[in-house]
């Protein structure tokens, strides 16, 4: 994912649900954050929350994850 600058995980309780941490990483020209985010009281202000939706048309079950079908 080449257009969001990645994150590490920095032994970051929040790594799990963070979509900079679990995307993708770009094969080509990926940026990663040099230091560790401003996080305090477990709340990470670089922090892109992940989500999962699952979608029923018609007969067909999409489930999409980060913004990728499964």
């Amino acid at each position: 994912m080449g257009d969001i600058t990645m994150c590490g995980g920095f032994d970051c309780k929040l790594k799990n649900v963070c979509y900079r941490y679990r995307a993708v990483p770009s094969s080509v020209g990926q940026s990663y954050f040099v230091n560790k985010p401003n996080v305090k009281k477990d709340r990470c202000f670089a922090r892109i929350e992940t989500y999962h939706v699952i979608r029923e048309v018609g007969d067909i079950t999409l489930e999409v994850q980060n913004g990728v079908m499964k």
